[in-house]
């Protein structure tokens, strides 16, 4: 199933903090969620992706 929701802030990012892995997601489709690991430097990259697509507010929920 799945799930469309209404798009409030298109520059806005969703995260999903994991024990031993997080995934970013920057649109509902799913080639733009991407998954990082959950390092120092894992999270440094997530910092770069979110850069380089421009997205600067993000909404975050933790699992696991």
């Amino acid at each position: 199933m799945v799930l469309e929701m209404e798009i409030i802030n298109p520059h806005a990012a969703g995260i999903d903090i994991g024990s031993r892995s997080n995934f970013v997601a920057v649109s509902q489709a799913l080639e733009d969620v991407k998954e990082f690991g959950v390092y120092a430097e894992d999270l440094s990259a997530i910092c770069c992706h979110l850069i380089a697509l421009w997205y600067y507010l993000c909404s975050y929920g933790k699992h696991g």
